[in-house]
């Protein structure tokens, strides 16, 4: 737990000091230190030379590896699919977009995805066993906890994300597109920029997700409405109702959950 959270202090702030590090997990010195020098070991953080001040000591900064490890995302739509790989620093290596594909209720459909992927991988200019992890964002109900999705690719006895997890030899998990959208927004937006938004992924039907200010964004809402609350929107006659219970009386909505932790109501506040 200590090491992810110094990973995740490296990717907001960059390279720091065990100093500014400590100060900001509430954590001794001599605890960061150790761990930081562990994590060097490994190869996920590195030294990256001394912070020049005006005097005294000029104490050491580090920051992650980019090279330590890969990650591929893969947006899954009804018909293309575009994949991206990032290394351990969040930097983009390389994207494809929009590949022609139809998405279909088959094992010939995720075979042609994970042919796809692994096309993609073969392309990408960075050691392949370091790929830790691929995730597939995907249209319809999906629940990223169990691995499994209530809409498309149904037809197997296991988890859709064990599936391609034993195809293609390397982890893989899945969520819903509009969710994984929203996140993106959310980790991307400045820190001058309020974290509060609401992302709407117009595509095949709607999906709205609104994020709370949250340090993650887990307390959301996924909405998949119809045709008519679109004409709803356009006329300006659709508005979100603040409690669950009154929003879905006026409207048939589907609320897909996931893997969003706890399920909450709050006053004057719409969330899963």
């Amino acid at each position: 737990m200590v090491k992810q959270r110094i990973i995740t202090h490296l990717i907001y702030a960059g390279s720091t000091t065990i100093t500014d590090l400590s100060k900001s997990m509430g954590l001794s010195v001599p605890t960061v230190t150790k761990f930081v020098d562990e994590m060097c070991k490994e190869g996920y953080v590195n030294d990256c030379g001394k912070l020049e001040t005006s005097g005294g000591r000029h104490p050491s900064l580090y920051g992650l590896n980019a090279d330590s490890a890969y990650f591929i995302g893969v947006a899954m739509a009804v018909q293309s699919l575009s994949l991206g790989a990032i290394n351990f620093k969040g930097d983009v290596l390389q994207t494809k977009m929009e590949i022609p594909f139809k998405l279909e209720n088959t094992p010939e459909c995720l075979e042609h995805i994970c042919q796809e992927i692994e096309t993609f991988i073969d392309e990408l200019p960075c050691d392949k066993s370091k790929i830790l992890n691929i995730c597939i964002g995907m249209t319809g109900r999906v629940n990223p906890e169990t691995g499994c999705s209530y809409t498309h690719l149904t037809f197997g006895e296991k988890p859709l994300a064990e599936m391609f997890s034993e195809r293609l030899g390397i982890n893989v998990c899945i969520d819903n597109d509009s969710r994984a959208m929203a996140y993106g927004e959310y980790i991307m937006r400045s820190e001058k920029c309020p974290k509060n938004l609401i992302y709407v992924n117009v595509n095949w039907g709607w999906d709205l997700l609104s994020s709370l200010t949250v340090n993650c964004i887990r307390e959301c809402l996924v909405l998949r409405v119809s045709l008519d609350i679109i004409t709803d929107m356009i006329t300006s006659r659709f508005v979100i109702a603040e409690r669950k219970a009154v929003l879905k009386q006026r409207y048939p909505a589907r609320l897909c959950i996931g893997s969003l932790l706890p399920v909450c109501v709050r006053e004057k506040t719409l969330c899963c």
